[in-house]
């Protein structure tokens, strides 16, 4: 597919025959976004997730982006599923909580039969009801706190399975820290409980959202290549 589309944006480009194209996938240039080549962690977390590493000697590794069906642990889509779980077990047991309120007034959900019209007989995605669980999560509710916690650790030990896999000396391969990009690193809750799952095992760790556009890697791509 990328040779098609890069021999697609060549015949565009036929008068300016000396143009470098380079074809890549979101998560690069979301990462150089954020590190402009230097070695780090990123974390994508937005409507699906990902872990992304690069070495000091240049070891460039991932892990997850494999979407819904198959993973996306602590991505909006993943929390957003785990609070509307949350809610039918809520309506079985008649047990209203804070979720069940929040998908009342967020999605008019109050029977069991309007939640399954809802997620099943419409076009609603569910990375958006991440919104309600992440700032019940930010008002104390425990449940909505053991349901963000549970994703975000599952999340996390994604990265420690990279650095167990491949070995990296942590001390020198994350000298740039740790950096998130994606929707979810806007909401507070969410940075405050990844930050402490991972200082749990590494306190010396500083985490930060990226502050950049993937398209801002992109174009620091396109400047390397040029130069």
């Amino acid at each position: 597919m990328q040779r098609v589309l890069a021999d697609s944006v060549r015949l565009e480009l036929e008068e300016s025959s000396g143009v470098s194209i380079q074809f890549t996938d979101d998560a690069t240039i979301a990462y150089e976004a954020a590190f402009a080549g230097d070695p780090g962690v990123l974390f994508m977390a937005g409507t699906g997730s990902m872990v992304l590493v690069r070495a000091v000697d240049g070891t460039y590794v991932r892990s997850g982006g494999w979407g819904n069906v198959l993973g996306d642990e602590g991505s909006g889509y993943s929390i957003g599923r785990a609070g509307l779980r949350a809610v039918a077990a809520s309506i079985d047991a008649d047990n209203p909580t804070a979720l069940t309120a929040r998908a009342e007034v967020e999605l008019g959900i109050v029977t069991r039969d309007a939640l399954i019209e809802k997620v099943y007989g419409s076009d609603y995605s569910l990375a958006s009801f991440a919104r309600a669980v992440l700032e019940e999560a930010g008002r104390g509710d425990s449940e909505a706190l053991k349901l963000v916690d549970r994703e975000i650790r599952q999340l996390v030990n994604r990265l420690y399975a990279l650095i167990e896999l491949y070995g990296f000396d942590v001390t020198a391969t994350f000298t740039s820290g740790i950096k998130v990009t994606g929707g979810l690193s806007k909401s507070r809750p969410y940075m405050l409980n990844l930050s402490n799952v991972i200082q749990e095992r590494f306190p010396a760790w500083k985490i930060a959202r990226s502050g950049h556009e993937p398209v801002e890697g992109a174009l620091w791509m396109a400047t390397q290549m040029s130069n």
